[in-house]
């Protein structure tokens, strides 16, 4: 598969020029942050859904009437968007 993209982006450069391998090496990036944040939110997704695996009915239906299930979604994509946004100015995507 890696020999595929080889040469994918070796044709492009001969016949495009140097846009075409930024564009592959931007790509390259992207799937390699992403693979690493989508590890990260997982393992801390799947820590929390442990710790929680622990209470009674009572307690669960409070946390569902509370909506502290949804507090959760929104304190983990709080921390996506917040590493997200210290990343990109790091890796050039856009000025400090």
């Amino acid at each position: 598969m890696g020999k595929i993209f080889l040469g994918l982006g070796a044709f492009l450069s001969a016949s495009v020029g140097g846009l075409a391998t930024k564009v592959l090496a931007s790509l390259g990036i992207g799937l390699i942050t992403g693979g690493a944040v989508l590890v990260a939110v997982n393992t801390l997704t799947g820590s929390v859904q442990s710790s929680m695996g622990g209470i009674t009915g009572y307690a669960a239906a409070f946390i569902n009437l509370a909506g502290i299930n949804y507090g959760i979604s929104i304190l983990i994509s709080a921390l996506v968007y917040r590493a997200t946004m210290k990343a990109l100015p790091r890796i050039g995507a856009i000025p400090k």
